[in-house]
């Protein structure tokens, strides 16, 4: 009888469509990314007291898991060739999970915490390039829609995941929480099982439309076939495959976006570390602090609905024009929180901040797919999350260091505001240039 059931639910199994497996995978991977940052808002203080940290190094330490799963993006994309998304992602869940633990048993140091806190990022790396491309190759036209609304996984993180990691530090110290975060962490492992098993259709190819496409071609499959290399040779072909993926940055257009989409990494940072110490310095009860920041995350999932409806045909807006009034809303909703000092208005402006950077973040890699081709979106996203990996570095110490100069975080807020405004009048710049060139090629046919 239990084989019987147990045969009737692979039967009903098989009629799932293939991109749900992906779709929650990556749900739950966004909702560890997002998360693991706000476990450092509300460990900041004790943790950067307990490492002898300053708020600069802080700053750039605490952002170190978020960033290099970014900055892996060009190295993941190159081992497709490869690997399948299922292998990647279960060796990822598998370092994640398991650095995440260390750091609670061995961190009694910054050396020890920036060693540990790369080997997470590493781990968030194969977790999260791979699950985009999974689903990017299995929903078809429905990525731009599918995307927007797996990214509420990173919404779920920062509402559930801070509440959660503040029982845990009341209730077990530093180091077990981490302990304890590391792991809920390897839940990934499971996820990443529902990821794609085939090989990445494509993924021996880097097209440049401006060189010889069988040449490329022929380099891509001599890259795949590597098993009876040597090191150095593996590792100049590498080269040779990431040097062809920057090879976008010829492109005006990928470098505006580039800027205009990675500067926000200030913004998004200043928000997810130190939301909770600004609210603290405002007069806040921390548990309090706690709370009010999560709520962002209940706004999160209302701004990755957004985004997803930003994509549908009946929405009155174009995508780029919708990501330049949320960029603009954005900047206004960081000054509010200086307006007034009420903790039922503090949950407001936490609920309109978490709606708004969610609604931005959820665009992007839809916008991608929408201005550039297929064959170049993989090496664009690429581009663009290594770059986000480099800006989240840059953009903690910077914060950092500003919260040393003047003592307090409400200047972070300020200078996020000014840079989400800069990143709509990037935007606009795109609107231009991309209304120019369909003139353009109208009038040339």
């Amino acid at each position: 009888m239990a084989l019987k059931a147990f045969c009737y639910w692979l039967q009903c199994c098989s009629k799932i469509p293939k991109w749900i497996g992906s779709f929650l995978s990556l749900f739950m991977v966004n909702a560890f990314l997002m998360g693991s940052g706000k476990l450092f808002g509300v460990f900041f203080r004790q943790l950067s007291s307990q490492l002898g940290l300053n708020g600069s190094v802080s700053g750039l330490i605490f952002v170190i898991p978020s960033a290099v799963s970014h900055i892996m993006s060009p190295l993941v994309g190159t081992l497709f060739a490869r690997f399948s998304c299922r292998q990647l992602g279960t060796c990822g869940g598998f370092l994640l999970g398991s650095n995440f633990i260390l750091i609670g048993l061995f961190a009694t140091n910054w050396m020890h915490f920036l060693l540990l806190a790369v080997g997470a990022g590493v781990g968030f790396g194969l977790l999260f390039f791979p699950a985009v491309i999974s689903l990017h190759s299995l929903a078809g036209d429905n990525f731009l829609i599918l995307m927007p609304l797996a990214s509420t996984g990173s919404c779920f993180g920062v509402a559930v995941l801070p509440v959660i990691s503040e029982l845990f530090l009341q209730q077990y110290g530093l180091h077990a929480a981490f302990y304890l975060f590391g792991a809920l962490a390897w839940h990934t492992i499971p996820c990443s099982l529902l990821l794609d098993s085939k090989p990445v259709r494509g993924a021996e190819k880097v097209i440049d439309h401006e060189v010889n496409r069988d040449a490329v071609q022929r380099d891509g499959q001599n890259i795949a076939s590597t098993q009876d290399d040597g090191i150095f040779k593996i590792a100049f072909k590498f080269l040779i495959t990431v040097g062809k993926q920057f090879r976008m940055f010829r492109y005006t257009l990928f470098v505006i976006i580039f800027i205009a989409t990675n500067i926000r990494r200030f913004v998004s940072d200043t928000w997810t570390l130190f939301l909770i110490p600004h609210n603290v310095e405002m007069g806040l009860e921390k548990t309090t602090a706690v709370v009010v920041a999560s709520f962002g995350g209940v706004g999160g999932i209302i701004g990755r609905l957004l985004a997803a409806v930003a994509f549908t045909k009946t929405c009155a807006m174009s995508p780029l024009g919708a990501l330049t009034v949320y960029y603009v809303l954005c900047g206004i909703s960081f000054v509010a929180f200086e307006v007034v000092t009420n903790v039922y208005y503090f949950y407001f402006c936490s609920f309109c901040n978490g709606l708004l950077l969610s609604a931005q973040s959820g665009m992007i890699a839809g916008i991608i797919a929408e201005v550039f081709e297929p064959p170049d979106f993989r090496d664009a996203f690429g581009l663009i999350d290594f770059g986000c990996g480099v800006f989240s570095l840059v953009s903690g110490y910077i914060a950092g260091g500003v919260y040393d100069l003047t003592g307090s975080f409400k200047m972070l807020f300020r200078i996020s505001a000014l840079v989400s405004v800069v990143s709509a009048s990037l935007i606009v710049v795109v609107i231009i240039l991309r209304k120019r060139s369909f003139d353009k090629n109208k009038g040339d046919t």
